[in-house]
């Protein structure tokens, strides 16, 4: 393993009395490292979390070299436990690919990142249901160079944010988006690039300040075939089959998405990955053949979207107690717990 130099912090912040809310607060360290085109990757080191220096040049600033990853790392009687760290750092390379940027071990980022877990402790973790700390990735251009070529320097970032449940007690209810597009067909849809989301606040804005939780995506060329919730990935029951929109080159392959379609042959049901227009969602209401609605994402895990609202038209949805949605995601976090045998290998101890 590359030596990774640490640096202790002299006074561990002040832990708030209550889990911060999502995104809001981080915590005492973050590793770093740094890539040259002469030198390659080096400087690798976990240092207090601070501000960072970029010159006003910094290409990430200009043309968008910049990509994130997003995953969560949980207590467990005393251990932390991470949830398919690898499948995470592998498509945070293909995110780089393509985005002209130099590619990462993935194996060694797993390990650079349990070491920053084992440096931060159990210190941030709160006794309340469902607490977790956010794991954010991110990797973009440093070079101060404004002119149009792929930059040759870059820095990678592993910060933590410890936070309360995401969306937890909250509804979902969706706005069909038909006047904008999230992302070109391939384009940059596919990966985790910045400008993705970037791209896709002033749709948002526009939904929620009208009493919507988020929009609903459809694809860029027809403008007819449902692809994301907001930043996340959908689900429909229709006549007790689900189905997800294919991956297609525009829409992001979750890695909470790709975990849902192995899981459910066990509660002896299939995943369908095809086209679902919005069309076709519409009739299947009307005929009251749509049993359930859910989005997935690695923050919110699994969610159910109580209505989506097309034109003049608002379908909502009701659940039980039996709801599928709600056994999927309960047989998820029983799996993060270890009250289920991981029988795919997705959980990583630290």
């Amino acid at each position: 393993m590359k030596e990774i130099k640490f640096y202790p912090v002299k006074k561990r912040k002040e832990k708030p009395l209550n889990p911060p809310n999502f995104g809001t607060m981080f915590s005492d360290y973050m590793f770093i490292m740094d890539y040259d085109s002469d030198l390659g990757w080096h400087n690798y080191r976990i240092e207090e979390y601070h501000d960072i220096s970029l010159s006003p040049a910094a290409a990430c600033l200009h043309y968008g070299q910049t990509v994130f990853e997003g995953l969560k790392v949980i207590k467990v009687d005393d251990k932390q436990v991470l949830f398919r760290p690898l499948d995470n750092f592998k498509r945070l390379n293909n995110s780089a690919l393509r985005m002209g940027m130099p590619s990462i071990d993935s194996d060694f980022l797993v390990e650079a990142l349990i070491t920053l877990l084992q440096k931060e402790g159990l210190y941030w973790y709160y006794d309340v249901p469902n607490f977790n700390i956010y794991i954010r990735p991110v990797y973009f251009a440093t070079d101060p160079l404004i002119d149009l070529i792929v930059a040759r320097k870059y820095t990678l970032i592993i910060f933590l944010a410890p936070c309360a449940p995401y969306l937890e007690n909250a509804k979902v209810n969706l706005l069909v988006e038909t006047n904008l597009s999230r992302v070109a067909r391939k384009g940059t849809g596919e990966v985790k690039n910045g400008g993705n989301y970037g791209g896709a606040f002033y749709a948002s804005k526009m939904a929620k300040d009208n009493g919507y939780s988020e929009v609903l995506w459809l694809d860029p060329i027809e403008n007819k075939y449902i692809e994301e919730a907001g930043g996340m990935n959908i689900f429909f029951i229709i006549n007790n089959k689900i189905v997800t929109p294919a991956l297609n080159g525009s829409i992001l392959p979750g890695i909470t998405r790709d975990s849902i379609i192995k899981i459910v042959p066990l509660f002896n049901m299939e995943v369908e990955e095809r086209d679902i227009s919005i069309d076709e969602l519409v009739k299947a209401y009307q005929n009251k053949e749509i049993n359930e609605v859910f989005i997935t994402g690695t923050a919110a895990s699994v969610k159910p979207v109580d209505s989506i609202t097309y034109q003049d038209l608002t379908m909502n949805f009701n659940y039980h107690k039996n709801s599928t949605w709600l056994k999927l995601y309960n047989y998820l976090e029983d799996l993060k717990q270890g009250k289920i045998k991981d029988v795919y290998n997705f959980l990583v101890k630290v």
